[in-house]
C-alpha cells in the first residue's frame, strides 16, 4: 500500500529538500548574473567618463602592480626552496637530539631508582636532574 501524498506534493521530505536546494541555486545564479551585468554596465559608464590619459596611467599602474606581485611570488618561492633544502638533515638531527634527551632521562631515572631504592627522596632528586638538563638543552637549541 502506497503512502498518501503529502500536502506539498512530494513523496519524501528529502525530495522537497532537493527541490528547494535546486531553487536556491537557480536564484543565486540569477542574482550573480544580475550583479555581473550591473558591474559591467558601471565599468562601461566609467570608461566613457574617464579621461584617456588617466586610463592609460591606471593601466600602467595595474601592470606594475601585477609585475610586483609576480616578483613577490617568485621571491617567496625562492625563499621557501632555500629553507626546504637544508631542513631535512637538520630536522633529523633535531629529532635525534630530542629523542636522545628522552632516552638519557629514562636511563638516568631507571638507574637512579635502582641505586636509591632505599631512599625515595634521593631517587626523586636524582630523577629531576635529567629533566632539568633536557629543558636547558631545549632552551639552548631555541636561542
Amino acid at each position: 500500500m502506497k503512502a498518501p501524498l503529502r500536502s506539498h506534493g512530494f513523496d519524501k521530505p528529502s525530495d522537497l529538500d532537493d527541490h528547494l536546494a535546486e531553487l536556491d541555486e537557480e536564484a543565486e545564479a540569477v542574482a550573480a548574473e544580475a550583479r555581473a551585468e550591473k558591474t559591467a554596465a558601471k565599468r562601461m559608464r566609467a570608461a566613457k567618463t574617464i579621461d584617456p590619459s588617466l586610463r592609460a596611467e591606471l593601466d600602467e599602474l595595474r601592470r606594475q602592480v601585477d609585475k610586483i606581485r609576480r616578483d613577490v611570488k617568485r621571491l617567496e618561492a625562492a625563499q621557501h626552496s632555500r629553507h626546504r633544502l637544508a631542513p631535512p638533515h637538520h630536522e633529523r638531527d633535531r629529532e635525534n637530539s630530542r629523542l636522545m634527551t628522552v632516552v638519557r632521562s629514562v636511563a638516568v631515572t631507571s638507574l637512579a631508582s635502582r641505586i636509591f631504592a632505599s631512599s625515595p627522596v634521593m631517587a626523586a632528586l636524582v630523577a629531576v636532574v635529567p629533566f632539568v638538563l633536557g629543558l636547558a638543552v631545549r632552551r639552548s637549541e631555541g636561542a
